[in-house]
């Protein structure tokens, strides 16, 4: 939580939230740590309606070398620090680049709610999405907490009926990726 952070965690958490709110107008949005990183590390600096900036990436790397940590988020304890070492480990466990783009992928072809997977121009449709997943399945989360997250994307964000039952073969399709 951010009253148990001290003040160059604290400084981390609001730049990593800026950059959500920038980017999604969501002060944290699922996968945010993950996509961070990733850009932190050379990876893609698009991050929804923003471009992580060179600037940002460096006070990035500066707070998190500054305090040893990176900032996490989870349900129970909201922002978390994690010991950059710790946070390595786990990150790189999900091999993060072309494990962003494998689970990218399967929802373009394999979950497609809204049925935009034949226009290229929505190519991105699905990306903002990828990172909790990715983060899920780094940490072990079993197929059905991702088929309840996909679904509650369905019903919830999207307005839509959903579908279970799709949601469990495309979680279950992500949960068997070797990452």
């Amino acid at each position: 939580m951010l009253k148990d952070l001290n003040e160059d965690q604290l400084k981390l958490a609001e730049l990593m939230s800026n950059i959500s709110e920038e980017g999604y107008s969501a002060g944290w949005m699922d996968g945010l740590e993950v996509s961070l990183w990733a850009a932190l590390n050379g990876g893609n600096r698009n991050y929804g309606r923003h471009e992580i900036t060179p600037s940002e990436i460096e006070e990035l790397k500066f707070l998190s070398e500054k305090c040893g940590c990176w900032i996490i988020f989870d349900d129970n304890n909201e922002e978390t620090p994690m010991e950059v070492k710790e946070w390595e480990k786990k990150f790189d466990e999900g091999k993060n680049k072309s494990a962003f783009q494998l689970i990218d992928e399967i929802l373009w072809k394999d979950w497609d709610p809204i049925g935009v997977n034949d226009m290229p121009e929505a190519r991105d449709e699905y990306r903002s999405y990828v990172s909790k997943l990715l983060d899920l399945n780094i940490t072990g989360a079993k197929y059905e907490v991702m088929a309840q997250h996909l679904f509650q994307l369905e019903i919830g964000h999207m307005g839509l009926n959903g579908n279970l039952e799709n949601c469990r073969r495309v979680a279950q399709i992500i949960v068997n990726l070797a990452l």
